[in-house]
């Protein structure tokens, strides 16, 4: 199944320009945004652990550690992340659908729907959440509204390939086999090894 990760660039949480005036918070909270994920988790961890960050310093550091959770598939650490994120600032659509792909993933199927209902009412306009959320429909088996998610999804952007993907196995389960080729061809061009990437995530 295809679901997506947002990358993390895409989070709205940013360094702030002045962090600190002490000089180890200060680098702690620059390998707290490393792409080495080990590097990020381990100075992520002793800035919150260090009780001295708060405000978007701690927000941040939070949203790196759990994002590294995430991608390191420690599910029920990054939602201990998230939900700490989401105490904080509530507005975050990130938050909400990188903690409901940990829900996902997790089988809290009923938890990951609410956080990317949440995360849709903040940002009307991400592909990668009704994809997401398409694919928990998808799971149990509530093809009808999976399948306007992921027409949702193409809408707002037509070469979405996890939505491609998506829309083309349920069209392949209801027997309609030449659409569902069309779809798994269009996702192919769009990005041919998207369903590989998506299946190294699960």
């Amino acid at each position: 199944m295809s679901c997506k990760f947002l990358p993390l660039a895409a989070f709205l949480l940013v360094i702030p320009a002045s962090i600190s005036t002490a000089q180890t918070q200060r680098t702690l909270l620059r390998q707290c945004g490393s792409v080495d994920l080990k590097v990020a988790v381990e100075a992520c961890t002793k800035f919150i652990d260090s009780q001295a960050g708060h405000g978007i310093d701690l927000a941040f550091a939070y949203s790196h550690r759990g994002y590294a959770k995430l991608m390191f598939r420690d599910d029920d650490a990054a939602i201990k992340d998230f939900t700490s994120l989401i105490d904080m600032n509530v507005h975050s659509p990130d938050a909400f659908t990188y903690r409901g792909q940990a829900y996902f993933r997790t089988g809290e199927y009923d938890r990951a729907l609410a956080d990317y209902d949440q995360a849709i009412r903040l940002r009307s306009n991400s592909p990668v959440t009704f994809n997401n959320r398409g694919v928990v429909y998808r799971v149990r088996g509530d093809y009808d509204r999976a399948i306007e998610d992921f027409n949702e999804a193409l809408r707002l952007n037509s070469k979405d390939a996890g939505a491609l993907n998506n829309l083309g196995f349920i069209k392949f389960s209801r027997g309609q086999f030449a659409d569902a080729a069309e779809n798994f061809m269009a996702a192919t061009r769009t990005s041919p090894k998207n369903l590989l990437n998506d299946l190294k995530l699960y």
